[in-house]
Parts: structure tokens; sequence; C-alpha cells
């Protein structure tokens, strides 16, 4: 099974769905010969992930997630990069970069405000 270099830039969530209900949501990595689920990855639907939203408060990208969480009537733990050094480091040190709007799901990051809202939406019950 060789490994796919884009998947290093592309993983994403998937519900994992046994007799018609969600039962967990794992990540999972594109490789050259199909798609693999990531070791320790795996959240399953009775348990809540543990959510971090990082942002930067004058982000275009931040404000529609953010935005989209108050219309939801919801929220979860922010972290703003820009006036917490700490926070910063702490997006580097678990997403590899600092880009924001990142919402790490279980200390794996999620990048792209319309990849967080999707995400947030298939998963509304659960945070």
């Amino acid at each position: 099974m060789d490994f796919d270099p884009a998947a290093i830039e592309a993983p994403y969530y998937e519900e994992i769905i046994v007799d018609g209900r969600v039962t967990s949501v794992a990540t999972l990595l594109p490789l050259c010969d199909g798609l693999v689920v990531c070791p320790d990855s795996e959240t399953y639907a009775s348990e809540k992930p543990q959510l971090v939203l990082y942002i930067r408060p004058s982000c275009p990208y931040c404000q529609k997630v953010t935005n989209f969480l108050s219309s939801q009537k919801k929220s979860i733990p922010t972290k703003d990069i820009g006036t917490d050094k700490n926070a910063l480091n702490e997006l580097i040190q678990k997403g590899g970069k600092r880009q924001v709007p990142c919402l790490m799901i279980n200390g794996k990051p999620l990048y792209e405000s319309n990849d967080i809202i999707n995400w947030l939406k298939k998963h509304k019950g659960q945070y």
C-alpha cells in the first residue's frame, strides 16, 4: 500500500455507519489504492468530541465560523492566536501551520471555514 503524499494536506473526517446509524467518526487518509482510517482517530457517536476553535477576530473567515456558531446558539472553546502566544504555539505544534480558522477535533486540525461549518452542521448534536 503506497502512501499518497497529498494525504498530509488532505485528511478528512467521515462518519462510519453501521445498520443505518452513525457509530463513529474517523479521520480518513487517501492512499494510492484507497482510503485508510488513521489509528486512534475514531470517535464514537456516544462520545462528545474535544473541540477547540483557533481564530483571529479580525479574520473574515473566522468571523464566518463564529457567526455560524452564534446563529446556531452553539459555543465551543475558542483561542485567539493574535493575543495569546501560547495558543499560536499550540496551533503550530498541533496543526503544523498558523492558518485560521482551525477547528481542532480531538487534537486533529480541520482548516477552511466552509469545511469547519460543514463539519459542525454534520455533528450538530455532538457538541
